[in-house]
């Protein structure tokens, strides 16, 4: 299987520059991007990941553990692309991978891609999902069925006629983040400091989504969030940690290290909250109408579809 992952953000709230934005692939894919490049019209002889420059196992192991980057990739990407070049091999924890860290080569190779995306390993996700019978989303599904999942979300998210029904609720949550950005500013010593404003934004992300979602709000943008809402932001933060963790780890390693427990718990966290939000969504719903008995039989029924579709929506949403 080809596999492409951009390697820019290995944890929530974590970005870097377009230029050194860097991807990493598997050798395979890597070097069919390089023969399109030019490697083949030269009749030079194809290098295999052999040839690549990169860190030893025991050169990760010193800068992912000893000098702690272990959740901080983004800023070793720049090290070792400064020692090795714009390309460069690795593996480590069961992956080998090819890492791009140059703005032209990684177009070069994203424009290679073909119809369907091809995914990284998302192994873990899936695992999760079989550990708990749970449907595949677009994030973590393949080829022909990534693409009717996609279109599906397509219709009732990016069409313009259905994207203006949203436009009343991302309103009134991007007046209240303003108003959040200028309580903060005025908190400040300076008056002006904004501290941790990619923790806001994502917050912000959190209560638009949400909004659309389940059609209530669930307080990101409270002073005092609540205990449930930090829960399910903590929850997705720490899932992404421990799931950088567990990939580095052996398999073996899994009932004896508690980080694999760790990483279930946050996945249960964070559907459990989704899909309390959706019963209480559908609860809603049929006390506006249980006055009326024949009308109550009647949306039930449509309630119920309408349930089993935003539970859909919601599996989707979580990847």
């Amino acid at each position: 299987m080809l596999r492409a992952a951009v390697r820019s953000c290995n944890y929530l709230g974590i970005r870097i520059s377009p230029a050194l934005q860097t991807c990493w692939v598997s050798p395979a894919r890597a070097l069919h991007g390089a023969a399109a490049a030019g490697v083949a019209e030269e009749k030079k002889k194809m290098k295999t990941f052999d040839d690549l420059p990169g860190p030893s196992m025991f050169t990760n192991v010193y800068w992912i553990f000893i000098r702690g980057y272990l959740l901080y990739g983004q800023e070793l990407q720049p090290i070792f692309k400064k020692k090795y070049g714009p390309m460069w091999g690795s593996s480590f924890g069961g992956y080998t991978a090819v890492n791009i860290a140059d703005a032209e080569l990684l177009e070069i190779f994203l424009r290679q891609e073909g119809k369907y995306p091809m995914r990284s390993d998302m192994k873990l996700w899936i695992l999760y999902r079989e550990l708990r019978d749970l449907a595949l989303g677009p994030f973590t599904e393949e080829g022909h069925r990534w693409h009717t999942l996609r279109s599906t979300l397509n219709k009732r998210m990016l069409k313009p006629a259905e994207a203006v029904l949203y436009t009343g609720a991302l309103n009134e949550v991007i007046t209240d983040f303003l108003h959040t950005l200028d309580d903060l500013r005025k908190e400040s010593p300076s008056g002006v400091m904004v501290n941790d404003i990619a923790n806001l934004f994502y917050r912000f992300a959190f209560e638009g989504i949400s909004y659309i979602l389940f059609e209530t709000r669930i307080g990101c943008l409270e002073k005092n969030v609540p205990p449930e809402t930090s829960k399910f932001i903590a929850s997705i933060g720490a899932m992404l940690k421990y799931m950088l963790i567990v990939t580095l780890l052996p398999e073996w390693s899994r009932n004896i290290l508690p980080y694999y427990k760790l990483y279930i718990e946050n996945w249960d966290n964070i559907f459990e909250f989704g899909e309390l939000e959706v019963w209480k969504m559908s609860s809603m719903r049929l006390r506006r109408v249980s006055a009326d008995s024949r009308l109550y039989r009647v949306y039930s029924v449509c309630v119920c579809v309408h349930l089993e579709e935003r539970k859909w929506i919601l599996n989707s949403l979580c990847m």
